[in-house]
């Protein structure tokens, strides 16, 4: 259980990131419009089909996180941050394919790590998406 809670920090952390990058270069009212609509992300419990999202995300990101980690060990230190850029793009394009949004995904993620029957639900989501 913690191994998911640690998982989902690391990805909401790294997405975290990425979007907060994107909100200083958006136009001054984006800001406003993406803070409120993570606000929203935050106060909804996630429905059964954003558990199932989120946990379609998550394997892809986690996917995209081994590769990244793969392809820094073999970048020069030049390239490095090239490829940190990718993996962020990538992670965000995960979250979309699944049908989230960074920010959904990050509130969800944030949520399961104090909601015990959360955690379980992602989890039980995650073995049936892995064939378990």
């Amino acid at each position: 259980m913690s191994m998911i809670k640690t998982a989902a920090g690391l990805a909401a952390a790294s997405l975290f990131s990425m979007t907060a990058a994107s909100a200083q270069t958006a136009e001054p009212a984006a800001p406003a419009a993406a803070a409120e609509a993570a606000a929203d992300a935050t106060v909804t419990p996630p429905t059964a089909e954003e558990i199932s999202q989120f946990a379609e995300a998550y394997i892809a990101i986690g996917n995209i996180q081994t590769a990244a980690q793969e392809a820094t060990q073999q970048a020069t230190p030049e390239d490095r941050s090239a490829v940190a850029q990718q993996m962020q793009q990538q992670m965000a394009a995960a979250v979309a394919a699944a049908g989230l949004t960074p920010a959904r995904f990050n509130a969800i993620a944030e949520a399961s790590q104090s909601d015990p029957e959360l955690t379980a639900q992602i989890q039980q989501e995650l073995q049936a998406s892995q064939g378990g």
